[in-house]
């Protein structure tokens, strides 16, 4: 999914970025789990008497970008034989539209929370379940459920992502991992770090617990490369925007902002942890000038990454594979998790969310039947998960100790926390997002002083926004 969209919404609708998530469901398949197979698969699930209430039904899916492209990619190949498939044994007809920021993408969202459906199942950013809990939106997917005779707690869905849709007790929306989940990682190329420079892989360094930021530091000196004229040629580390710098918060230890007891955002910015974190960012973007957020569009720094003009990337999943993938024959790429702040227990392996699954609650009399729907899709996408996903990204990584690494991140597998800064509304066009204040401290504002200015208003701005409403999925 790419970023410029994703912003887009954020200035619409208090999106916060790019990398989300408690622990994902991480639970062992449980024995009565539907055997994989073509035939009766459905009914092994539920009973005749509800499958035959679909027979006949016409679903549309309403997604806010062109997030499918079957042709171009065996994971969306896959995902239209499986909808295809699904749809011929349930005897429905299932309609996809896209709605792309050329065709205004930011609208279909604002419409929707305004009641003007595009879809009787609509795809949304996740913190616009609440936002819809507000506005009586949404169906109320808890009873959906329980008349369809299915659960949300299962391998194919994505359990943080889905709790952040629980919203004043009430599950709004769901995601599976058909869709899209972001995380953040350290993207780079093997063989400028091992073979041009002789410093040891970053992977070998994480394996031993030595990945730290100040090796992180000496590693994005060493890397960066001057002209005879001074200026600089290659970065040691570049991240795609300065909302990414976030990440580096909470792989200190430290977060933007964190859930209180009941459910409501509080901005943690002078937190000992968060503070130092920003004073290490600062040091390398304006002080090191090895660290940098290039000019272009939001695959610039990933476009450098191949073109050998930063050996480093922190960045999103979706972007450093896909994106480069149809582009180059040969791969060259490591992954890595961020490395690990002196103030932090253990390496930060957390998701900035995802888009979740909501049916509008003009259709909660067929709530039940759309999510059976999705969810049946989605289940029977997720057992080729694997096979179909190593032949889209594999080809990409030097070796496939880097594959397998990756394959578990974007597996849900190691991903253990949600960021706080996604669980903001705090949108960039207040001016007061934890995105807008690394723009002001890479721009030379002391970390101190920039957060001395931001912290109230930050605060202030997520409580209008939230009003009354909480976030109840991680109680």
């Amino acid at each position: 999914m790419k970023k410029i969209f994703r912003k887009t919404v954020c200035g619409v609708l208090c999106l916060a970025t790019a990398l989300a998530l408690g622990a994902c469901s991480g639970k062992e398949a449980s024995s009565d789990k539907p055997e994989s197979g073509n035939d009766g698969e459905a009914a092994a699930r539920v009973s005749q008497e509800f499958l035959d209430s679909l027979n006949g039904m016409s679903i549309t899916i309403a997604y806010p970008d062109k997030m499918r492209n079957p042709g171009q990619s065996p994971i969306d190949d896959e995902w239209q034989m499986t909808v295809n498939r699904v749809s011929k044994e349930l005897g429905v007809t299932i309609k996809e539209e896209f709605f792309t920021n050329k065709e205004n993408g930011a609208s279909f969202i604002t419409e929707s929370l305004s009641g003007n459906n595009s879809g009787n199942i609509e795809v949304v950013w996740f913190t616009n379940a609440l936002l819809g809990a507000q506005k009586n939106a949404w169906a109320d997917l808890d009873a959906a459920a329980k008349e369809a005779g299915i659960t949300l707690d299962t391998d194919w869905v994505f359990a943080p992502t889905t709790k952040a849709c629980n919203i004043d007790n009430v599950q709004y929306g769901v995601q599976y991992k058909t869709q899209f989940v972001d995380f953040a990682a350290m993207y780079y190329n093997v063989n400028m770090v091992t073979v041009d420079n002789k410093l040891e892989d970053p992977y070998e360094l994480y394996l031993k617990n030595e990945w730290t930021f100040d090796k992180f530091e000496e590693y994005c000196k060493k890397l960066t490369k001057t002209d005879a004229s001074g200026n600089i040629t290659v970065y040691g580390c570049q991240l795609p925007a300065t909302a990414w710098v976030t990440n580096f918060i909470d792989a200190n230890g430290g977060s933007v902002g964190r859930l209180d007891g009941d459910g409501r955002w509080k901005q943690t910015l002078s937190d000992s942890k968060t503070l130092n974190a920003y004073n290490y960012v600062y040091k390398w973007m304006y002080s090191d000038k090895c660290v940098y957020v290039p000019q272009g569009t939001w695959d610039t720094a990933y476009q450098n990454l191949w073109d050998g003009k930063t050996a480093m990337v922190m960045g999103a999943s979706s972007a450093a594979t896909d994106s480069y993938l149809k582009q180059k024959d040969e791969g060259g790429m490591g992954v890595v998790p961020l490395p690990k702040g002196p103030d932090a227990e253990d390496y930060s392996l957390n998701s900035s969310g995802g888009f979740a699954y909501v049916i509008p609650v003009a259709y909660q009399k067929d709530a039940a039947k759309y999510l059976y729907v999705i969810d049946e899709i989605s289940r029977s996408w997720y057992e080729n998960f694997e096979s179909v996903y190593s032949a889209q990204h594999s080809a990409v990584f030097k070796d496939q100790k880097y594959y397998d690494f990756f394959y578990k991140l974007m597996n849900n597998d190691l991903l253990t926390d949600i960021s706080g800064a996604a669980l903001s509304l705090v949108s960039d066009s207040s001016g007061y997002s934890s995105s807008m204040l690394t723009v002001e401290i890479t721009n030379g504002a002391s970390p101190a002083t920039a957060i001395s200015r931001f912290a109230s208003a930050m605060q202030n701005e997520n409580d209008d926004v939230m009003g009354d409403t909480r976030y109840t999925g991680f109680n």
